[in-house]
């Protein structure tokens, strides 16, 4: 399955449209390799078996494990190399209280610099509009991405990037690990979450900075154990 990239990019100046680097193709098919399933969680991805199966050099699939790694979807081990991501339950419990704690002091402070205001409603509708759509169409791995990107945003509107890069950081490996361990199925209601972001946008626009913190608190706990009650029971079930 080689890749041409002197083909590709003739067909696009042929029909003037943009091709994403090399590196990204990469990580587009690696991506999709591990959601279905060529690779399994914990499973080594080695990067000169991968290049030569590919017919790309071997620094253009290293580019695209980076891309992947700060996507959540492998983890890089110093003189051993690169595998895909495993959580254990702590694990995952554990990204949860970090991310109430980093997700409660971006909600303060963006409700202190007066944020969402209207304009920042309208900017947020794609990503809320995204998430009713893939929640209709129950594909899940859409809706997370939306969800990601509603939740990027109002990190943003705290107005500190460190923070931001934090809960990056912080969720994305969180998300991915659930939708792996899930192969893209869930039995969560997800037209009801996404009712629920919508509501929460709306009251956020209003709530003091206090309220919005604890009731930020709440949500993320009422999640984390809904995750944690359905890992419990696709224990349970394998067992």
């Amino acid at each position: 399955m080689a890749i041409s990239e002197e083909a590709d990019l003739a067909k696009a100046l042929r029909e003037g449209i943009a091709v994403p680097p090399l590196p990204e193709r990469v990580a587009v098919q690696i991506r999709n390799g591990i959601m279905q399933g060529v690779w399994k969680p914990g499973e080594q991805i080695v990067e000169s078996r991968l290049a030569k199966a590919l017919g790309v050099g071997q620094h253009v699939v290293r580019e695209a494990l980076l891309e992947l790694e700060f996507e959540g979807y492998v983890r890089k081990i110093p003189n051993r190399g690169n595998f895909v991501i495993e959580l254990s339950r702590d694990d995952v419990a554990g990204l949860f209280e970090l991310r109430r704690e980093l997700e409660s002091l971006a909600v303060k402070w963006m409700r202190e610099a007066g944020r969402p205001t209207e304009e920042d409603a309208a900017r947020i509708e794609p990503a809320l509009e995204a998430l009713e759509a893939a929640a209709a169409r129950r594909v899940y791995s859409q809706f997370q991405e939306a969800d990601f990107q509603f939740h990027r945003q109002l990190w943003e509107w705290a107005g500190n990037r460190h923070l931001t890069k934090a809960l990056e950081m912080t969720v994305r490996p969180q998300f991915t690990f659930i939708l792996l361990r899930t192969s893209g199925e869930t039995a969560l209601d997800l037209a009801s979450i996404a009712r629920q972001h919508r509501d929460w946008l709306r009251w956020l626009r209003t709530a003091p900075p206090a309220e919005a913190v604890q009731h930020t608190r709440a949500v993320i706990g009422s999640f984390k154990q809904q995750v944690l009650d359905t890992w419990d029971a696709n224990h349970s079930a394998a067992r």
